[in-house]
C-alpha cells in the first residue's frame, strides 16, 4: 500500500502541473494580437486617406465639368401605367460642325494655329511633319487622305486634353521629367509609380510598328527618336507620354519597320470614366472646332465638316457630265480615244446631255429642242465635240450582216 501511494502520488502531481501550464503555452499572446489589429487598422486608414486625397485632387475638374452649361434633357414618363417607366431610348448625338474663325480666335500660345479644338491649338508645322512621315513609307497614299488621318488623331488628342481644367498629368510630368532624363529614375520605376499605354508590359516596354493603333503622332514620335534617346513629351488621348527608344529593326519593306521602346504615361486623371467620356464627346463630333480658312475646312474628316448642301437634279447631272468628261480627257491623252471605253463614255455623256435638255425644257416650258437649255460653250458639250472619233471603221464579225 505504501509502495502504491509512493508511485501514484508523483504521477498525479505531474499531471496537475501539466494541466496548469498547458493553457499558458497554447493560448495566443494578447500583445501580439493587439499589434496585428493596430497594423490592419493603420493600413485601412492609409487607404482611406489616399482615396480622400484623390477625390480632392479631382474635385476641381469634376466641379468645372458640372458647371458647364449643357442643354437640359428630359425623360418621358408614362403616367397611365401603375409604375412609372423611364424611356430607355438612346439620346441622339448632335454634331458640332467646324467653323472658320477670325485670326484673333486662332491665336493660341502666342502663334497662329491651323485648327483650334476645345481652346487648344494644332499647328500647321506639326500636321505637315506627321503627314510627311506617313508618306515617307506610303508614297502612294493621297495627301488629302493622309491629312485627314493626321487631323483626326490630333483633334482627338487635343480635344480630350482641353476637357480637363486641372490636369494632374501635366504636374506629374513636370516633377518627373528631369529625373527620367538624367537617369535618376528608371522608366520601369516610373511606370510602377504612374502608368503606361495599353499593349505595353509591366515594365512599360512596347513594340511600335507602322500604322500603329496608337495613332500617327505616337508612331511619328517613336520612329523619329534615335536609339538610346528619350523623346520630348507629347500628348496621347489618355495623357502625356515619354518614350525611351531601345532598338529599331529594319524590315524588308519600309512598312515592316519596328521600334522597341519604354513608355511612361502621365494620365490626365485617375478617373478612367472621365477620360472615356471626354474621348466619346470628341470622337462623336461634339467638340468645339475652329479652322483657319476654307481650305483647312476641306481637309477635316467628314465628322467635323459641315453637311454638304443637297444638289438638285440639274446639278447632279452636270456633276456626272464633268466626271465623265475628265475620264474622257485622260483616255484621249493616253492615245486611246478610239477605244471601246472612250466610245462608251461618249455614249453616256450624250445620254446625260439629252436628259439635261429635257429637264431644262420641262422647267422653262421651252418648245424649241435646241441647245438653249445648255450653254453652247459648256465644257461637257465641247468635250464631246473635241473628243476624236474612231479613225478606223469597226470591223464586222465573220458571218455578220
Amino acid at each position: 500500500m505504501y509502495f502504491r501511494t509512493c508511485v501514484v502520488a508523483p504521477l498525479m502531481l505531474a499531471a496537475v502541473l501539466n494541466a496548469q501550464e498547458l493553457p499558458a503555452k497554447q493560448g495566443p499572446d494578447p500583445a501580439k494580437q493587439e499589434i496585428e489589429r493596430l497594423k490592419g487598422e493603420k493600413q485601412r486608414l492609409e487607404r482611406e486617406i489616399e482615396y480622400a486625397r484623390e477625390r480632392a485632387r479631382n474635385a476641381k475638374s469634376r466641379l468645372a465639368n458640372k458647371l458647364r452649361r449643357n442643354r437640359p434633357s428630359f425623360r418621358t414618363i408614362d403616367a397611365g401605367k401603375p409604375q412609372a417607366m423611364l424611356s430607355t431610348m438612346p439620346k441622339p448625338v448632335k454634331r458640332k460642325p467646324a467653323t472658320v474663325a477670325s485670326p484673333d480666335k486662332m491665336k493660341i500660345g502666342g502663334g497662329p494655329a491651323m485648327v483650334v479644338v476645345n481652346r487648344r491649338g494644332i499647328s500647321e508645322q506639326l500636321v505637315n511633319d506627321v503627314s510627311q512621315y506617313l508618306q515617307s513609307y506610303s508614297p502612294q497614299a493621297k495627301p488629302a487622305l493622309v491629312a485627314q488621318r493626321v487631323l483626326y488623331d490630333l483633334i482627338k488628342i487635343e480635344g480630350v486634353a482641353g476637357t480637363f481644367v486641372d490636369n494632374k498629368g501635366r504636374s506629374n510630368l513636370s516633377q518627373t521629367l528631369s529625373v527620367l532624363q538624367n537617369g535618376t529614375m528608371t522608366f520601369a520605376d516610373a511606370v510602377q509609380k504612374y502608368a503606361t499605354v495599353r499593349g505595353a508590359n509591366e515594365q512599360g516596354e512596347l513594340i511600335i510598328a507602322r500604322n500603329s493603333v496608337l495613332g500617327p503622332l505616337f508612331e511619328f514620335m517613336a520612329f523619329s527618336t534615335s536609339v538610346g534617346e528619350i523623346s520630348r513629351p507629347f500628348l496621347t488621348p489618355q495623357g502625356y507620354a515619354v518614350l525611351k527608344i531601345i532598338d529599331k529593326k529594319k524590315g524588308q519593306q519600309d512598312g515592316l519597320d519596328k521600334v522597341s521602346c519604354s513608355v511612361v504615361l502621365f494620365k490626365h486623371t485617375e478617373d478612367e470614366e472621365a477620360i472615356q467620356e471626354a474621348l466619346y464627346k470628341v470622337t462623336s463630333g461634339q467638340a468645339d472646332v475652329l479652322v483657319r480658312d476654307e481650305q483647312v475646312l476641306e481637309l477635316l474628316p467628314g465628322l467635323y465638316r459641315p453637311p454638304a448642301k443637297p444638289q438638285n437634279a440639274e446639278q447632279q447631272l452636270m456633276a456626272q457630265i464633268r466626271a465623265y468628261e475628265s475620264k474622257l480627257k485622260e483616255i484621249v491623252s493616253a492615245g486611246e480615244g478610239d477605244s471601246d471605253r472612250a466610245q462608251g463614255l461618249r455614249t453616256q455623256m450624250s445620254a446625260l446631255m439629252a436628259r439635261l435638255k429635257q429637264l431644262n425644257k420641262g422647267q422653262n416650258d421651252v418648245e424649241d429642242d435646241t441647245a438653249d437649255s445648255v450653254p453652247q460653250d459648256s465644257d461637257a458639250k465641247s468635250a464631246i465635240k473635241r473628243a476624236p472619233s474612231p479613225s478606223k471603221p469597226i470591223k464586222k464579225k465573220a458571218g455578220g450582216n
